[in-house]
């Protein structure tokens, strides 16, 4: 049984920057906490305010995949969430505790009504992504690679299994039509989408998680300005697929 004491190590934080951190505004993904945890441990936990951690530390401490790391360093660099000095094969990394320097994203897209009425109804929040889109109560990573795609068990809105009987009515299916609400616009090839979409199921990721690596990947500013579709969603959610 664990027993952690503080006798054995700890480090300080000022509670202005948890505060910051418990704000919904500066939400983080999981990669980029774990991350931003192992750098904190390695400097504040030795009252440093930055030091050199390799990718090797990294890796040693979170146990996520090389390009993960990378990808969520580069994404906290770029929300000025933590500095970077290059020294040749190790770096050096600072957690920038002025948060006023933080640059995260808004949360959701604001649309004009005005300006485009139709897709300002189609658009839809976190908030209301439960009522839009199927997620499968009962789905486990355990057995969820053994779906194909049009027998994916269905789930009710009480939570019971049900015999599905339409293509339309598999959770592939549902997710892509979310998207689509979520895009204003219907996929080009909802035939490779759908392929993604199977491949990440199969993978034993959930509806729940696959749409809400969507959601995440709206808001950054690289997919904004260059699109993206269920190909990237499974690249990001790192699984060789």
């Amino acid at each position: 049984m664990a027993s952690p004491q503080l006798e054995n190590g700890y480090f300080r934080i000022a509670n202005e920057i948890i505060d910051q951190f418990c704000k919904s505004k500066n939400r983080l993904s999981g990669e980029e906490w774990i991350i931003l945890w192992i750098i904190l441990r390695k400097t504040y936990g030795w009252h440093k305010p930055e030091d050199y951690i390799s990718l090797s530390q990294f890796y040693q401490i979170s146990g996520m995949k090389k390009p993960s790391i990378i990808r969520a360093l580069k994404k906290l660099e770029q929300k000025r969430i933590i500095s970077k000095k290059a020294n040749g094969k190790i770096n050096k990394w600072q957690f920038i505790k002025d948060y006023h320097q933080w640059t995260l994203l808004a949360k959701q897209l604001i649309v004009s009504k005005t300006a485009n009425p139709a897709l300002a109804k189609q658009l839809h929040t976190k908030d209301t992504i439960t009522k839009d889109i199927y997620i499968p109560k009962t789905m486990k990573k355990t057995n969820s690679s053994s779906f194909g795609e049009g027998d994916e068990p269905q789930i009710n809105t009480e939570g019971e299994e049900v015999t599905p009987t339409t293509k339309a009515s598999t959770p592939v299916f549902k997710i892509m039509l979310w998207a689509e609400k979520q895009k204003g616009k219907q996929f080009t090839n909802r035939g490779k989408q759908m392929e993604h979409l199977s491949k990440a199921f199969k993978a034993g990721y959930t509806a729940k998680e696959i749409s809400q690596k969507w959601l995440d990947m709206s808001e950054e500013e690289f997919w904004l300005k260059n699109g993206f579709d269920f190909k990237n969603v499974a690249t990001e959610l790192d699984r060789k697929l």
